[in-house]
């Protein structure tokens, strides 16, 4: 019994630190997407690479390479996100940074990042208020 409950305490202490992460993901998402509505500048970009590449667990791994061109300077960069309906060639809209052109985000992928950290780290705490509501006998959900 001892032990169970020893278990159980892990369990919801690695639960509270991993919703704790996923939240200050969504926090750093925010701020850098505040340094990007407020100074970001729009431009068109074009998709030039759509680079497939495997990882050690052989799990695909999507990069894509746009080009864009900033007071008679050409960058290629690394976009911060990939969608099947991206392809070569298409032209984006990106925002870039007036002080460091080379910095650049898609604009489409700022909502989807943050979205997705918050629904983990509201899935996580969740979690976490359930097992602890369980480790004190009390009926879950009869609070929901």
């Amino acid at each position: 019994m001892a032990e169970a409950r020893r278990d159980e305490k892990v369990l919801v202490f690695l639960c509270l630190i991993s919703g704790v992460i996923f939240l200050s993901a969504v926090f750093y998402l925010t701020s850098r997407t505040s340094e990007f509505k407020k100074n970001g500048i729009e431009t068109q970009a074009e998709i030039v690479l759509i680079a497939k590449d495997y990882d050690t667990d052989g799990e695909e791994k999507i990069t894509v390479y746009a080009k864009y061109t900033v007071e008679n300077t050409t960058y290629t960069r690394k976009l911060d996100y990939y969608s099947f309906t991206l392809h070569e060639g298409d032209i984006i809209t990106i925002l870039y940074l007036p002080e460091d052109p080379s910095e650049i985000t898609y604009p489409n992928s700022i909502q989807s990042r943050k979205l997705y950290f918050l629904s983990a780290g509201v899935y996580v705490l969740r979690r976490v208020w359930r097992i602890l509501l369980q480790s004190l006998s009390i009926n879950p959900s009869a609070i929901n």
